[in-house]
């Protein structure tokens, strides 16, 4: 059957007693196109609801034509037909779907607003002046979508994301902080303006915003780990070893010897995603006397190549567990080397924990071996069950 024959069977469905019936046309005429368009212009003034919405959403499909009716409908007394009409506009796109989606944008009913927030970020740059209101909406689900919709925009919604990093409202300033991470470097001036921010929430917001910004972000991470409080440290630690360059390895070398144990320990593990420069800093921290530099650098050589492995072999006879343990987990992290011999010696190991870590570890090297190993641990050293 042609489109056309189809098309008139269809509509003659559609005209059926049954509302079900009329709703279910209603769906499949939106799948002909603009052929479609006389009998959903006709099923848009139905008495039942259901299949004024299903229109709204068949007329989605149908592409610009479609816009006078969408038009009514967006006059529509059902919350429901509206939102579909929202929904609609934002796969037909224009100037003329903008028109009507500002109309929307300020109906009383918040799943409309939110139906139209989403849409406006399909129609693109265009929109940007009605997404600069929503995003202020009072009900959260509607400034999500309208903040989701600014990301999904990209440099062109940078002032207004700039503008909403003065606003009086903290979590209004820590969603445009966190939008403003996904902007590429452009978006690097402005996250170091707010990272004077009061709030120390919106501080280590902007720490994790930078970690994906390249080499420009380093100057205001630098800054941020000298923060007064100790996540925001934490965070712009932990962003400053997502950036693989000459000045972040010389930040988190320095950060190594920090007082606190936490930031300390961070820095160490930052380490390992900065490159091989960072390996003989690594090794030399291996022979650290606290036992939290080790277990740290175990951790971080797990990041590395071969050249890691006689260190991580070396931290695999620790006298503490714990960094064993580590050496353990991280040698099955290594590309490369010979790492088969210290882990078989680890499954001889007398903690519980080291041998459980050597087992997953061997597993991730070569399966054969590790069931090998466990069933010889089966046997003369059992690893109980733990809850």
């Amino acid at each position: 059957m042609d489109n056309a024959k189809l098309c008139t069977k269809l509509s003659s469905l559609a005209k059926d007693d049954d509302p079900d019936i009329r709703e279910l046309a209603t769906i499949a005429l939106g799948n002909l196109g603009e052929l479609s368009l006389p009998a959903l212009e006709k099923l848009s003034r139905d008495a039942e609801w259901g299949v004024r919405e299903a229109t709204a959403t068949a007329l989605g499909k149908v592409g610009k034509k479609s816009l006078p009716v969408l038009k009514k409908l967006a006059g529509d007394a059902d919350p429901d037909v509206r939102w579909a009409v929202a929904t609609s506009l934002g796969k037909v796109g224009g100037s003329g779907a903008l028109r009507i989606l500002k109309k929307l944008s300020e109906d009383l009913n918040p799943d409309v607003r939110w139906a139209t927030a989403t849409s406006l970020g399909r129609i693109g740059p265009l929109s940007l002046p009605i997404l600069e209101k929503l995003v202020m909406d009072d009900n959260t689900d509607v400034f999500r979508a309208a903040l989701i919709s600014l990301r999904n925009i990209g440099d062109k919604a940078i002032p207004v994301l700039e503008s909403l990093t003065n606003d009086s409202r903290s979590y209004i300033r820590w969603a445009a902080v966190i939008a403003l991470g996904s902007m590429g470097e452009n978006a690097v001036p402005i996250l170091q303006k707010i990272s004077n921010d009061p709030d120390a929430d919106i501080r280590e917001a902007v720490a994790k915003a930078l970690r994906n910004l390249g080499d420009n972000a380093v100057k205001p991470l630098e800054r941020l780990t000298k923060d007064k409080n100790s996540e925001v440290r934490l965070a712009a630690v932990m962003s400053l070893g997502r950036i693989n360059s000459s000045d972040s390895f010389r930040l988190l070398e320095k950060l190594v010897n920090d007082s606190n144990h936490e930031i300390c320990r961070a820095s160490i593990i930052a380490l390992g995603g900065v490159g091989s420069d960072a390996l003989h800093v690594l090794k030399k921290l291996s022979n650290d006397p606290r036992i939290h530099v080790r277990r740290a650098s175990a951790v971080a050589l797990g990041g590395h190549d071969s050249a890691a492995v006689p260190v991580l072999e070396k931290l695999s006879k620790d006298t503490e567990w714990s960094v064993r343990e580590a050496a353990a987990t991280s040698l099955g992290k290594v590309s490369g080397g010979e790492v088969m011999y210290p882990l078989q010696e680890l499954m001889r190991d007398s903690s519980i924990d080291v041998r459980r870590a050597a087992l997953f570890a061997l597993g991730k090297v070569r399966r054969d071996m590790a069931i090998s190993a466990l069933r010889t641990q089966a046997v003369e050293q059992p690893i109980p069950y733990k809850h």
